[in-house]
């Protein structure tokens, strides 16, 4: 258990300056929202509670940090919808899986993209034709990136 708790945060932190680096780095991964992934990984592994409010607060993160359109917690609403879907999903599903997990996150994707859109519409906040190649981009780069996050957290740690 310690291992989880240890493992995700440095997953955490590792998303958190990922995310803002490789913005700056690579423009052709603007579509990449590593803190959806980390979200699908802390609704996998803990209680329905915890993954909406460790969603709810990396979201807000996420306004805080990343956003100069968007309002505050719109991101914090959308990250609490994506934490229900997944724990839900990975509760009906139940498999570890490696292409359902990517299909999940794909779907979570875009759920999450189509809420801030929709919370966009809502405050009357024009939503340009260019950010929604970044929505369309966005599910297959996070389904992309989960796959190396899969494949480095279910390495087996010599202990």
């Amino acid at each position: 258990m310690r291992r989880i708790k240890y493992l995700s945060a440095i997953i955490f932190l590792s998303a958190i300056f990922l995310q803002s680096l490789l913005h700056r780095t690579f423009p052709f991964l603007i579509g990449l929202d590593l803190y959806t992934i980390f979200v699908y990984f802390i609704s996998k592994r803990t209680d329905l509670r915890k993954s909406m409010i460790i969603g709810t607060l990396s979201g807000i993160f996420e306004d805080f940090t990343l956003s100069y359109t968007i309002p505050i917690g719109a991101n914090g609403i959308s990250k609490l919808i994506v934490s229900i879907l997944s724990y839900q999903l990975t509760k009906i599903l139940n498999s570890s899986n490696l292409f359902v997990e990517m299909g999940v996150i794909y779907f979570i994707s875009i759920v999450d993209k189509l809420t801030v859109i929709f919370i966009l519409y809502i405050f009357g906040i024009s939503f340009h034709f260019s950010k929604l190649l970044i929505f369309v981009i966005s599910p297959i780069t996070n389904a992309a990136f989960y796959l190396i996050f899969f494949l480095i957290a279910n390495l087996k740690w010599k202990e």
